[in-house]
């Protein structure tokens, strides 16, 4: 266990560890104040933006289609350009993979939920493992935490996701993994 310490009277801290007058946290002279060190999670939270970035044109766009040879593929929800907060497709190519690991109750969030979701799965590609990135939007949250992560035999990261939606006291999860590849795009390698 660590500790944080004060010193009281000018006396420094290290040099009371060293001589022995603090043992597993408890003062043995009163010259130093110990307490156990707070645990201070770190919380990635997204935050919802509702309606678009300025001068942003919105492009009708087909449920499934291609990008750069990449299937971009909404089969729940509504249908838009661009991944998250990536706006456009030549923005937002790299995370296009992701669209393959889609939750069935996504159907029932709006653009602005599913766009907030989305930008959780793309903070989650570098967010430490075991740590949740969440959104929250009146009933509808969501979250997605890397599980595990590796590297393919050629030497390509790899992660396990675990992501999460509620609505209004539904839920719905999933596990996913995916890959980068060499162009740096991600790919849902087993679901």
């Amino acid at each position: 266990m660590s500790f944080r310490a004060k010193c009281v009277l000018g006396v420094a801290c290290a040099n009371l560890v060293t001589a022995g007058l603090v043992t597993a946290g408890v003062v043995t002279a009163g010259l130093l104040i110990a307490r156990p060190a707070a645990a201070e999670p770190h919380r990635h939270v997204v935050e919802v933006h509702h309606g678009y970035p300025r001068g942003y044109v919105r492009v009708m766009v087909p449920r499934e289609r291609f990008y750069r040879g990449t299937p971009v593929v909404r089969h729940y929800g509504p249908v838009f350009g661009g991944f998250g907060y990536f706006y456009e497709d030549q923005l937002a190519w790299r995370y296009f993979g992701f669209t393959a690991w889609q939750l069935a109750i996504a159907r029932n969030l709006n653009e602005d939920q599913l766009r907030a979701h989305e930008a959780a799965i793309v903070e989650a590609t570098t967010a430490p493992v075991n740590e949740p990135v969440e959104w929250n939007d009146g009933p509808a949250s969501g979250a997605i935490t890397t599980t595990r992560e590796g590297h393919t035999q050629d030497g390509r990261p790899c992660r396990e996701f675990q992501q999460e939606v509620t609505i209004g006291g539904s839920n719905e999860k999933a596990y996913g993994t995916a890959c980068q590849q060499t162009d740096g795009s991600w790919q849902i390698v087993r679901q």
